[in-house]
């Protein structure tokens, strides 16, 4: 059913919208009232049906959407938050256990896919998302079912209806064709229901006429009928009521919708009567309304279904016989008028949001955020008494492209230092030089506003030769995320997709927190230029993970990972373990992969030793490659300790011990 939640959201969207507009129509209506040209009233219904079909409007500045977030796109930051953690993930030197070399971001990952639809899977926004679709198709399938019974039921009736052979009739229905300029055959029938008169069928159109009418009626006044009736055919409402008939049943849960179809009906039939006044002048406006007074008197007010009749409600009689009394008077010829709302309308409420396009998007949120860290460098600055228009913000991005230089490589380790020591909440650290530049700071603050203040000089190389640290104000890490968002794994439909995209065969998947972890190997001319300076020509393939969320709009952001040497043919075991903390919310993992099919073939049961005398014990089970997480109380112990993986034990069934990180690094 997921292939089917885009159209669901769609149509609840355009329900919405159009919702709104019946509530505007409506209520201009009731300011404005006679005061309108008769056919608007009819006409602007013709916007709802608009909003309910098209599947794409234009985005303006105007609409009148652009007040409620729920109805633009909201702006999607995924851009700027990479450019912002841009070095944050590709400057933590990680661990990996001595066994691997760290290009440019901490490797790690274990276990295998969860496709079992379990709570992991989907959030609990995906689940009402799916239950709320399946009721809506369950709706669409009874009312579907109903409109069906009815048509076949009707169908019958057709069939059990006479020609009718009333020679007055037939020569009026002829004359009345040609008065209004209506060409082609037309079937009328005569019933004994005591059925009002009414049109039916879209392609065959047929007359109904209640039997006898025509020794009830003058011949004035069956003209009028006729006339009616044929107006109907005129503006093509049978097959307004069928478009009708199938937005009701699709769009069955809006109930302002169905009072927007009957006042479309409603208005139809008014439009119809002022159709009928222009045709046989303002003069006969009296004895118009007099027939269809007449009229209920002697046939049923409820038109047969699959129907479009003369009469209705008792309510809606009276507000027709009021506009037939007004026809002609000039209460509501203010053509021009009428078209100026109609235009109105339509461009303020058959438009989108406007949204900002991605490179507006990513521009605003950089420069937000760049504006932010000013903020909070100044704050940091503050505590410590120093003039930031004495220092030099360093840029860090550069710093990846000229590694070789070892200022800047050692800069980059004195950076990656100070990030390793970073909680859930703490806002990434700047580095300041002074004008010399052989001395400088590197400003942090903490996620309780204490601020901290690493000075740093250059001898061989940047190092750390000083820390302090002093109370400072309490500011939030993210103002790059704007809007109330969840974020939850990919769900099974999301992760085969997003592998297919980037024809991605995963050596290991895991869901763990807010995010799904793959594990795979990549090529190296496969990178990105920025990313082949990082890593070292002679290795050819890498090893890779991704941290993959979902937002709950169902879009995918990748967001971090990192990758290493594939060093399969020189360790028996590759292992490592990561960590990060971002607005998508916080995660600890190991990997290990056991490139050794011996080793493989014996194997067990994997144990994890890390920092703090934490423990993870994973089963084998004939895989090769695993992610495993770490319990959250475990990872926030071991981000004390810099995420330490300090030894990898394998062990067969019997509890043999098969490999020994420790050991082996010894040999």
């Amino acid at each position: 059913m997921s292939f089917l939640l885009p159209v669901f959201q769609w149509v609840l969207n355009v329900s919405v919208m159009a919702g709104i507009l019946t509530i505007v129509i409506i209520l201009l209506k009731l300011l404005l009232g006679n005061k309108l040209n008769v056919k608007w009233h009819s006409w602007v219904w013709f916007l709802v049906m608009i909003r309910l079909l098209v599947p794409y409007a234009p985005e303006t500045p105007f609409s009148v959407f652009n007040l409620w977030g729920f109805f633009s796109s909201a702006p999607n930051y995924t851009m700027s938050e990479q450019q912002i953690n841009l070095i944050d993930n590709s400057g933590s030197a990680q661990n990996n256990g001595g066994n691997q070399p760290d290009l440019h971001n901490g490797v790690i990952g274990t276990t295998l896919p969860d496709s079992s639809g379990s709570p992991n899977s989907t959030n609990t926004h995906d689940f009402y998302l799916l239950l709320f679709c399946a009721v809506w198709l369950a709706g669409i399938a009874g009312f579907g079912f109903l409109t069906l019974v009815k048509e076949r039921k009707f169908i019958r009736e057709l069939k059990n209806y006479r020609p009718c052979a009333d020679e007055k009739i037939l020569a009026l229905c002829a004359s009345c064709q040609c008065r209004l300029g209506l060409s082609g055959s037309l079937v009328i029938l005569e019933t004994d229901n005591r059925k009002s008169p009414s049109v039916c069928c879209l392609i065959h159109p047929k007359l109904l006429m209640p039997a006898g009418i025509g020794t009830q009626l003058t011949y004035a006044e069956l003209e009028y009928v006729i006339l009616h009736e044929l107006a109907h055919l005129k503006r093509k409402d049978t097959a307004v009521y069928f478009l009708i008939s199938i937005m009701q049943i699709i769009h069955w849960f809006n109930p302002v919708l169905w009072v927007a179809f009957s006042r479309w009906r409603q208005d139809s039939e008014i439009a119809c009567d002022a159709y009928v006044l222009s045709k046989i002048g303002a003069n006969h406006s009296g004895d118009y309304g007099r027939v269809i007074i007449k009229l209920l008197e002697n046939c049923s007010r409820k038109n047969a279904y699959g129907t479009v009749g003369l009469l209705g409600r008792k309510s809606q009689i009276q507000r027709r016989i009021t506009m037939i009394s007004l026809f002609g008077k000039g209460s509501y010829k203010w053509s021009v008028l009428s078209v100026a709302l109609i235009l109105v309308l339509g461009a303020v409420l058959l438009t989108n949001a406007q949204t900002m396009n991605g490179e507006d998007t990513a521009d605003a949120a950089l420069k937000a955020y760049e504006s932010h860290m000013l903020d909070v460098d100044k704050d940091i600055a503050g505590s410590f008494q120093l003039s930031l228009a004495d220092l030099k913000k360093v840029d860090e991005q550069p710093l990846y492209d000229q590694q070789e230089e070892q200022s800047d490589s050692t800069l980059l380790g004195v950076l990656s230092q100070v990030r390793r020591t970073l909680d859930y909440g703490d806002i990434k650290p700047s580095a300041y030089l002074k004008q010399d530049g052989q001395s400088g700071y590197i400003l942090q603050k903490k996620a309780d506003g204490t601020n901290h203040l690493y000075t740093i000089a250059y001898k061989q190389g940047w190092a750390i030769i000083k820390t302090d640290s002093a109370p400072g104000q309490k500011m939030s890490k993210v103002i790059d995320e704007i809007g109330d968002k969840v974020y939850s794994p990919l769900t099974e439909a999301q992760l085969n997709q997003y592998l297919a995209e980037n024809k991605i065969s995963p050596l290991a998947v895991q869901n763990i927190g807010n995010f799904t972890v793959v594990l795979d190997k990549v090529k190296r001319e496969d990178k990105s230029d920025q990313e082949k300076n990082i890593v070292p020509e002679n290795i050819s393939t890498l090893i890779e993970t991704r941290r993959l969320t979902a937002d709950q709009d169902g879009n995918i952001i990748h967001h971090g990972g990192g990758s290493g040497d594939d060093n399969s043919d020189i360790v028996p075991v590759s292992i490592g373990v990561s960590g990060g903390s971002s607005q998508y919310g916080r995660i600890m993992y190991a990997r290990v992969i056991i490139n050794d099919s011996n080793l493989l073939k014996d194997a067990d049961r994997i144990t994890c030793y890390y920092a703090n005398n934490i423990t993870t014990t994973t089963p084998v089970d004939n895989q090769k490659a695993f992610i495993i997480p770490l319990p959250q109380e475990k990872a926030e112990l071991l981000r004390q300790e810099a995420r330490k993986l300090t030894n990898v034990i394998i062990s067969d069934k019997n509890g043999k011990v098969l490999f020994d990180q420790n050991e082996w690094t010894k040999n």
